[in-house]
């Protein structure tokens, strides 16, 4: 079973994020396996993307899944990377 990654290596969902405003989350699918956190934030760096929470899907063997998740500032900056990154 995949698990999401943070930015720190820790395996945990949602961690300080319990007391923070309602946000629109991204799953993300067909990455390459190659790819690094650096590419994802610069894919998403006009869009609202709230960097730390960055997940990106390993496997229990360390390999990555080809998927992540991130979350945006607003549901607007979610829809629209959506529309215009799809």
């Amino acid at each position: 079973m995949p698990q999401f990654s943070t930015p720190d290596g820790s395996h945990s969902m949602g961690d300080g994020l319990a007391n923070s405003p309602p946000m629109t989350a991204l799953k993300i699918k067909g990455l390459p396996y190659s790819v690094q956190r650096d590419d994802i934030l610069a894919f998403f760096s006009d869009y609202g993307m709230i960097q730390d929470s960055l997940k990106i899907g390993v496997m229990s063997d360390g390999r990555l899944t080809g998927e992540a998740c991130v979350l945006f500032e607003t549901s607007e900056e979610c829809q629209n990377a959506q529309a215009k990154l799809d």
